[in-house]
């Protein structure tokens, strides 16, 4: 009888934030995008590690 052998390694997932790797590159903290935003940094925060999705419109209002 053939076995059928399944690794018990789990696949590697990189999950990217673009928001996150923009604000390391430009140096900006969540408080000040919040601050900019008028949005709390625990918000903005959420956005940065994928907890929940920012609104499409909240970037139209970026300087």
């Amino acid at each position: 009888m053939n076995k059928m052998i399944i690794p018990k390694v789990k696949p590697a997932h990189i999950i990217m934030n673009r928001l996150a790797i923009i604000l390391k590159e430009e140096r900006v903290s969540n408080r000040q995008l919040a601050e900019a935003l008028d949005y709390e940094p625990t918000t903005v925060s959420k956005w940065a590690t994928n907890t929940i999705q920012p609104p499409l419109s909240t970037f139209f209002v970026l300087p």
